[in-house]
């Protein structure tokens, strides 16, 4: 049994209503199918209406059939939503896998069809192509194969208007006939209406009055054929409904609707509604008079007053009761009892449609609110989504029509759901709507397209062609912009990172030397860490992609809050002092002596605006505060201030600041340079730590910069050190260094060296490959950059020489650090990288790992994880890294004993789904934070098949993503089990070594 639409009554009338024959001659269809066969390069072709029982192709090419049953129809499923039904391999697919179309002729493998909608909900048929072989469909194809379709609905839609033409001619004939055969039924009906019923000619003369005039009026037909139209009007009334006349007995309206005051014969006014018609002669057609009928609407009058009385009630309950919680809502809201009477409305609701009434009846929803079906008929009110609502039914994304009191249309969406109380009896219904008239653009496009099937030609194709090229240039363009950024991110990666490797490592070899005097070890200290806090400005410059997505990581560690001060103000204050600025810090006794923060970025933050106060700063001090602003659920408290009496800033430019590349104006980057970047970059550092920054200023007196955190305290804070001596590597070996910078030679020498490896350095690519020709090494380091053979030709070079070349380990050790060149490194044989500048903690790990007798094993099982997709190797090592490898292997441990309780049960309702899709959410973050990227995939793919896409696809879909998570937590819970034993290994062979 095929799928049955709801609407499937109302869709099949308005197909028959098309006057289509099955199948018909359409030449335009058949150029429609032929540009479509030749765009997307598909053999087959069609334009399909899916009747009751069968499909029939008004237009194909490619195909010799005209109609196939309905039970077999791919589109009989693709009218089931407005979206393109893309099947790129129906054998593979559940549904169609075992249709006769898919083993039989015409073998369909690939199928994608795009519904023909003749208006919301109503979709009649498809736009379709079939391939006998399997392929893909981008988004931009499908939108392509979307714009045919509707050129192929504006087409329906013409011939659908040219048919109604002819049968309206047909039919003005025989009402013509028909009026002049029951003249005399008319006269007799007229004679017994309760409406006064009026004939006159175009002057306005009285021809004739119905006998209702004396029950209505007063006046007998005799006297109101005396009378003067406009004589009987009151005279405030009497301009506009001279106007009405006179646009009626000029042809400009045929018909017209006007309420106005009518003098009684008594001398009173009552109010009354005239409906006026054009009358025309039946065989000439120009207009000979009209006939008014005229009805007393007193009542209705009155109840119009008693109605605005109501709403002013209603206003004034609204300006007291529920002002202040419905004004805080953008979105209207209008809510029902349990009987369907409106109960209350918001003042966006009521500005949406320009009336708020309560107490309305469900039948009266549309009169009294206006509204109208998006194809401007008259909203049935059982089919309104408030009144489903109160039927229990859950409506989403319904669209409607207001014609407010205003003349103004406006365009809405909402969606409405009952309200149930805890005893699961329903308490009435909610309806949420927004103004959404800018939707109505697109529906004008449609009919300009439809305007446009008209003068449809062979230029079709070639317009869709320039826009496929202004598209590709677009996207080339695109490619070419993103390519030069990141060859400059490389270029300006590589050149500052050189020399700050030769900076922070010789530095670090000063200090742990330990042969330096008490003062010249507090410098080099001093340098160091100036160079720690440059290196972590830089990596923030250079990386953009970074900064501008805010995926900057921060490193939580417990630190002193005093150190980080007196740290920040022994870097600045040489610099301060030779300015002349006194310059001192102010700590809050409360203060706590720990804390657990990213003390680096931290840091950055400070320095930044401590530089700023000495730069901007002639005379004068400056003064950096610290202050604990209370305990709360988030931690402690602290408000860290900059206080200068430099330059100051005036109120109307400080909106400037904290925006990248933005300085107060041109004179600042002039008399004291810099890029603007930096208070940009502190306020994404104070973001992510979730906290706030400003400034207080005053032109010419100084500013005071500001940033307040909160961090939760530390049980122990680090002691503070003036050198940090590394730990030399467990597993010595003889190594070669591929280096070309003579610095850094010296540099990678020296540290190694001290580290117990014996090291062979040349300067280039060429010299590497006869170095490993001619000696056995058990580890190369190699720099990418170089002149003559780079690093990554000389690897494929290595690799090819067979032997222990081909699996001696070859780390990348380069300042070229960004992510594709890191998948550079990989692709070329190398098997890690570390980047410049390096720690010799960081570098001695990396290099005992690849030289550890163990390793074998280890490295095989990871390669053959990573070879299968399971781990980021790269993404493993730096969690690892940065937690310590103690942490790393408890934190596996928890995970392999997480996923062997996940993804259990089955998946056969939606209570199960959404269970299964709350596990897999919080295995995405969990497994891929670890470098498991794969478990971490399909854990996204599962959570993001909702229930809308079961409906489309099937509950086979969602079955065959959790089979998929299901295998690879297990693997996942096996790989995890096995790491979690190498580096606990690992860490005894360090504490028997130690």
């Amino acid at each position: 049994m095929f799928p049955i639409p709801p609407n499937e009554a109302e869709r099949l009338a308005e197909l028959r209503a098309l006057s289509l024959s099955s199948p018909s001659p359409a030449p335009h269809l058949d150029a429609v199918c032929r540009t479509a066969q030749a765009m997307f390069d598909v053999p087959i072709c069609l334009v399909s209406l899916v009747e009751e029982h069968e499909q029939w192709f008004e237009a194909r090419c490619g195909l010799d059939i005209g109609t196939t049953p309905r039970t077999v129809s791919f589109c009989a499923i693709a009218i089931l939503s407005d979206a393109v039904m893309i099947v790129e391999d129906a054998q593979r697919d559940p549904r169609f896998h075992a249709n006769p179309l898919v083993t039989g002729e015409p073998h369909i493998r690939f199928y994608a069809g795009a519904p023909l909608i003749l208006r919301s909900g109503i979709r009649v048929g498809t736009l379709c192509l079939i391939d006998s072989k399997p392929r893909r469909f981008t988004e931009a194809q499908a939108g392509q194969l979307r714009d045919l379709a509707g050129i192929v609905t504006a087409h329906l839609h013409l011939q659908q208007a040219m048919a109604a033409s002819r049968a309206h001619e047909t039919e003005r004939t025989r009402a013509e006939q028909a009026l002049q055969a029951s003249e005399a039924s008319y006269r007799l009906l007229a004679e017994n209406s309760s409406d006064v019923i009026i004939q006159c000619d175009l002057d306005t003369t009285r021809r004739y009055v119905s006998p209702a005039a004396v029950t209505v009026l007063g006046f007998t037909p005799a006297e109101m054929l005396a009378m003067r139209a406009v004589d009987s009007v009151h005279p405030d009334d009497a301009a506009d409904y001279a106007q009405v006349l006179d646009s009626l007995t000029h042809a400009r309206v045929e018909r017209a609707v006007s309420q106005q005051r009518y003098r009684r014969k008594d001398g009173t006014f009552v109010w009354a509604e005239v409906s006026f018609t054009l009358t025309r002669d039946p065989v000439g057609g120009h207009p000979t008079g009209y006939v008014a009928a005229l009805r007393d609407i007193e009542a209705r009058k009155r109840a119009e007053r008693a109605a605005a009385e109501s709403e002013a009630r209603y206003r004034d309950a609204m300006d007291t009761a529920h002002t202040a919680i419905l004004a805080q809502l953008a979105e209207g809201v209008i809510v029902t009892d349990a009987a369907g009477r409106i109960i209350l409305v918001n003042e966006a609701a009521a500005a949406l449609h320009g009336v708020a009434r309560l107490d309305v009846e469900p039948d009266d929803y549309s009169r009294t609110y206006h509204l109208y079906t998006e194809d401007g008929a008259p909203y049935v009110p059982y089919d309104l989504p408030l009144m489903r609502a109160v039927r229990g039914e859950t409506v989403r994304d319904a669209r409607w029509r207001v014609h407010r009191p205003d003349g103004v249309e406006v365009h809405a969406v909402g969606s409405a759901r009952p309200l149930v109380g805890r005893d699961g009896n329903r308490l009435g219904a909610v309806l949420t709507m927004r103004d959404d008239t800018a939707r109505n653009a697109a529906e004008r496009s449609l009919r300009a397209s439809e305007a446009a099937l008209r003068e449809l030609n062979a230029t079709l194709s070639d317009r869709i062609a320039a826009r496929t090229r202004d598209a590709e240039a677009a996207r080339r363009e695109a490619e070419r912009a993103s390519a030069a950024k990141s060859e400059f991110l490389a270029a300006m990666s590589h050149e500052i990172r050189t020399p700050l490797n030769a900076i922070i490592g010789f530095t670090d070899l000063m200090v742990g030397s330990g042969r330096l005097p008490p003062d010249l070890q507090r410098q080099a200290e001093l340098v160091r860490t100036s160079g720690a806090a440059l290196l972590t400005v830089v990596n923030d410059i250079l990386d953009f992609s970074k900064v501008e997505a805010g995926a900057i990581t921060l490193d939580r560690q417990a630190f002193a809050p005093r150190g980080l001060v007196d740290g920040c103000l022994t870097i600045v204050r040489g610099l301060a002092e030779q300015k002349g600025l006194r310059i001192h810090a102010v700590v809050d006794p409360a203060v706590p002596r720990s804390l657990v923060g990213d003390e680096a970025r931290l840091r950055q933050v400070l320095l930044n605006l401590l530089n700023n106060a000495i730069k901007f700063t002639t005379r004068g001090s400056i003064i950096l505060s610290v202050r604990h602003t209370g305990t709360g659920a988030a931690g402690e408290g602290l408000r860290f201030g900059v206080t200068d009496t430099g330059i100051g800033i005036a109120a109307a430019k400080q909106d400037r600041l904290f925006v990248r590349f933005s300085q107060v104006d041109g004179s600042i980057e002039r008399d004291f340079g810099g890029t603007g970047l930096g208070l940009a970059i502190c306020k994404q550092l104070v973001d992510l730590m979730e906290g706030q920054i400003g400034l207080l200023s005053e032109e010419g007196v100084g500013t005071t910069f500001w940033f307040c955190v909160n961090l939760p305290l530390g049980l122990a804070a680090p002691a503070p050190r003036l050198a940090l001596h590394t730990s030399p590597p467990i597993r010595v070996g003889h190594l070669l260094v591929v280096e070309d910078n003579a610095i850094n030679q010296e540099l990678a020498r020296a540290t190694l060296e001290a580290g117990g490896h014996t090291v062979e350095i040349v300067p280039d690519g060429a010299s590497a490959i006869q170095a490993v020709e001619r000696t056995a090494f058990d580890l190369v380091l190699m720099d990418v950059q170089m002149p003559g053979m780079d690093g990554l030709t000389a690897t494929r070079h290595i690799r090819r020489l067979g032997g222990a070349c081909a699996t001696m380990p070859i780390l990348a050790m380069t300042a070229n650090v960004l992510p594709e060149q890191v998948r550079l490194f990989r692709e070329a044989g190398m098997n890690d990288h570390i980047g410049k500048p390096f720690d010799q903690a960081g570098l001695f790990r990396v290099i005992d790992r690849w030289l550890a007798d163990a390793a074998g094993a280890h490295r095989a099982a990871t390669a053959a994880a990573e070879e299968s997709g399971l781990l980021d190797r790269a993404a493993y090592d730096e969690i690892v890294r940065v937690i310590g490898p103690v942490r790393a292997a408890g934190i596996l441990d928890a995970l392999g004993e997480e996923l062997k309780a996940r993804f259990l049960g089955e998946a056969a309702t939606v209570e199960e789904r959404d269970r299964l899709r709350f596990e897999a959410h919080g295995c995405v973050s969990s497994a891929g934070t670890l470098g498991f990227v794969a478990l971490s995939a399909a854990c996204r793919a599962l959570e993001g098949c909702n229930e809308q896409r079961i409906v489309q696809e099937g509950v086979g879909e969602f079955q065959r993503l959790l089979d998929e998570t299901r295998a690879l937590a297990r693997r996942t819970a096996r790989h995890a089990g096995e790491l979690v034993v190498r580096e606990r290994d690992a860490q005894r062979t360090l504490a028997a070594v130690g």
